[in-house]
């Protein structure tokens, strides 16, 4: 047995009586029922007679049921000591347990522990399915809450101090079931969640305040904008279109409630200011500009003022024709640039009020300015004509055939006479040509107005009362301003020169302007207002006739 080590348990060392001895006997008996009823006992540490285990008799040295057997049978205790001293089984010694008993009790281990294993996995798998659960609650709402926060105007830059933290409850992976501490992820998780969403209130209330300040600071920006440019001299009509504006934008920021809201008018107001900041350095250049250009006229002129006068009147009149040829032209449809045309129209009305001052200074600022507007109007006039125009003076009794802004044929003329002959005023073209044509008068013999029945070469008709251009060879002379009220004035008509005639009839094509307008020199809303045909060209008058 002293070979023997693996697979073997410990047994209690106890005394080997001789085979023939009935002590003997009893011995075996007692062993075997020791062997059969009491648990194995530990290997005896230190000498004989001492063991940890409590079954030990501490005189005997051996198993208290084996003692109390032998001592039942009459054996002293120290004789028995002194008999079997030599024949005591060696601590090292080891009975065998059968092989089938040990893997019933291995098998028995690994079915209490498979079973332990199992519950505690089946309740920490349940804990983790409640964390779980609460996780996704969590963040389910979150979501939501960062949806509708998207759907109120906030956007990811707004929220990124949540959007940077939002993927950690994406992308965290759970620990495995069997060894790691799902209830404890998912509860970390649900957490973060939790803490994620009252984070996103606290910055979507702030980032709103900060929407807020910034449409107030950006309306007060806007109108100390507009208060700058009126200063520096900008046309009453750009500032009177500006404080519009910012009109609406207050009552606009008043009745804002949303996010989206309160930044659209900060937007708007910064669009204002940043309009109104354009136009004051625009402004500015422009006044550095005409201050140069008044210096620069004194010393042509010298200290003239008289001259001064003359120089600016001139450059009013032409100034305020070029504008009302575009506003008879806008008439019928929009002319091209006709905003710039009446920005410039109303800062040329502005120094036209100081052109006539009797300080040298302030005139020659006056007429400097006239000047340059004067200049700026007749290129987006001429800018804006359509490929051919005819244009018509009243008041010059003159003709211009432009084509591309460019005049190709001028001529003077004479028109009907005032007040009942008058040529009508306004926007027409040219309906249709005729040559030869016979004049017939609209009015019976007798009429003051009645003309016997007249040839003439080519008509070119504008109107569909009886307006045209044509040749008058009855006209010999006096063409130009005042024709229209001598002996030669037509019925409504406007009399050209044969050369004239015959240039005009070939060029023109149907359909090309025909704006006959005062040209008085004149405010634009007073020639706009001289107007005698609707915005089509069609005359309110009666029936005309050469």
């Amino acid at each position: 047995m002293d070979g023997l080590r693996g697979g073997w348990l410990r047994q209690p060392r106890i005394a080997r009586l001789p085979a023939a001895s009935d002590g003997a006997r009893v011995v075996r008996l007692a062993l075997h029922e020791t062997m059969r009823t009491a648990p194995l006992l530990p290997p005896h540490i230190g000498s004989p007679g001492q063991s940890s285990c409590d079954h030990v008799d501490p005189v005997l040295g051996c198993h208290q049921t084996v003692c109390r057997a032998i001592l039942l049978h009459g054996y002293p205790a120290m004789d028995w000591q002194k008999q079997t001293n030599d024949n005591l089984i060696p601590e090292n010694d080891m009975i065998r347990m059968s092989p089938p008993l040990m893997l019933i009790a291995a098998l028995g281990v690994a079915i209490v522990m498979l079973v332990g294993s199992g519950a505690l996995l089946y309740v920490r798998e349940q804990d983790g399915q409640k964390a779980s659960r609460e996780f996704q609650r969590q963040h389910q709402l979150l979501d939501q809450e960062l949806k509708a926060a998207e759907q109120k105007g906030y956007t990811r830059r707004d929220l990124a101090p949540i959007h940077s933290k939002h993927p950690s409850l994406h992308n965290a992976q759970p620990p495995p079931v069997v060894w790691g501490d799902r209830p404890a992820f998912y509860r970390a998780q649900a957490a973060l969640a939790a803490r994620l969403h009252l984070e996103l209130k606290a910055r979507e209330q702030f980032v709103f305040r900060a929407a807020q300040d910034e449409a107030s600071q950006q309306v007060v920006a806007a109108r100390s904008a507009i208060d700058g440019s009126q200063k520096s001299g900008v046309s009453d009509l750009e500032v009177i279109t500006l404080q519009q504006r910012l009109q609406v934008l207050t009552v606009d920021q008043g009745a804002s409630h949303g996010l989206t809201e309160h930044r659209a008018v900060a937007q708007r107001a910064r669009e204002l200011g940043n309009d109104a900041l354009k136009l004051t350095a625009a402004q500015e250049l422009e006044n550095q500009a005409i201050q140069k250009a008044a210096e620069q006229l004194k010393a042509q002129i010298g200290q003239s003022l008289e001259e001064i006068h003359k120089a600016a009147g001139a450059a009013i009149a032409d100034g305020r024709n070029q504008a009302a040829i575009a506003a008879y032209m806008n008439k019928p449809s929009p002319f091209k640039s006709y905003a710039e045309i009446a920005r410039a129209s109303t800062r040329l009305e502005r120094y036209a009020s100081i052109a006539g001052s009797g300080d040298l200074d302030q005139a020659a600022l006056g007429a400097a300015g006239a000047q340059r507007y004067d200049g700026q109007l007749h290129d987006l006039v001429m800018g804006g004509l359509p490929p051919k125009a005819i244009i018509i003076s009243h008041s010059g009794q003159h003709l211009w055939a432009l084509e591309n802004g460019k005049v190709v044929q001028d001529a003077l003329i004479t028109t009907g006479k005032p007040p009942d002959l008058a040529t009508d005023l306004g926007p027409m073209k040219v309906l249709y040509k005729s040559a030869p044509w016979k004049m017939h008068s609209p009015w019976p013999k007798g009429s003051p107005s009645w003309y016997p029945d007249t040839l003439v070469q080519m008509v070119i008709w504008f109107t569909n009362t009886g307006e045209g251009l044509h040749d008058a060879d009855w006209q010999p002379c006096c063409w130009g301003p005042g024709s229209q009220y001598g002996a030669y004035a037509s019925h409504g008509c406007i009399h050209v020169p044969i050369a004239s005639e015959q240039f005009l009839f070939n060029w023109a094509v149907v359909g090309t302007p025909v704006i006959v307008y005062p040209g008085d020199g004149s405010p634009v809303k007073d020639q706009l207002a001289q107007i005698s045909t609707d915005d089509q060209g069609n005359p309110f008058t009666g029936p005309k006739g050469a």
